[in-house]
This record gives structure tokens, C-alpha cells and sequence, in this order.
């Protein structure tokens, strides 16, 4: 089992997906991705994230409701989501929250962007402020 931090990326673009593990992999961090809701929740059954990376659009489940499906989840609510999304910020930063994401993050971000969100959302994860949840 390695000690490395864990990553589930959903996307259901495999070139973001790509560029995502790419990045993170270079920073030591273990990923796995997905281009489905369902692929993901079947991701989830032998893989336990530090953060999920949710698309905001996918076909047929969006990441809203993959994210509200996995706050209802005793299993994996307590897993913090960051938002991918090229839309209006405007409009989909506040859904995100309400969707139970900690973080929104626009398309298209820099590596560096990347990897300082997700590290943010892991340290901040476990000092145990987020407790929302």
C-alpha cells in the first residue's frame, strides 16, 4: 500500500485526465482516473482518495450530482471534492459549494495551480477545519 496521497480525477475528457495524472504523479501523489460517474463510484469500492477532482460537465451524471451522491455516502462524504470547470465562475463556484465542494477551480489551470489546490485541500482536510461535512 503506498503512503503517497491519493487523487480520483473524473473527467470525461481523456486529455484533462491526462494532463491531471500527469502533473500529479510528477509530484508524488498516487491517481487514478475516471470519465464516468459510474466509473468513478466503481473506482471508489477498492480505492480510498485523500481528494476527488470532479468535471462539473459529464454526460449523463454530472459532477453536481456524482458530488451529492457521494456526500449522501457514509462511505465517502467525508472525501473532499474540488470543482473542474470551464463555465462561468459566477455561476458555478456557488453551486459547487452547495453541491458539498470545497474548492473551484477553473478551466484551463497550470500545472502549479493544480498541485497547490490539491495540497491545500489535503492540509486543510487534516487539521480537521473542515468538519462541515
Amino acid at each position: 500500500m503506498s503512503t503517497n496521497q491519493c487523487v480520483l480525477a473524473v473527467d470525461d475528457e481523456k486529455l484533462v485526465l491526462d494532463f491531471i495524472e500527469r502533473y500529479l504523479v510528477r509530484n508524488g501523489f498516487e491517481v487514478r482516473t475516471a470519465l464516468t460517474a459510474r466509473e468513478a463510484i466503481e473506482t471508489l469500492e477498492d480505492f480510498k482518495p485523500d481528494i476527488m477532482l470532479l468535471d462539473i460537465s459529464m454526460p449523463e451524471t454530472d459532477g453536481y450530482e456524482l458530488a451529492r451522491i457521494l456526500r449522501e455516502d457514509d462511505r465517502y462524504k467525508h472525501i473532499p471534492i474540488a470543482f473542474l470547470s470551464g463555465h462561468d465562475i459566477r455561476w458555478d463556484a456557488g453551486e459547487s459549494f452547495d453541491a458539498g465542494g470545497e474548492v473551484y477551480m477553473r478551466k484551463p489551470f497550470s500545472g502549479e495551480a493544480l498541485i497547490n489546490t490539491v495540497r491545500a485541500v489535503i492540509a486543510l482536510e487534516a487539521t480537521g477545519e473542515n468538519t462541515e461535512k
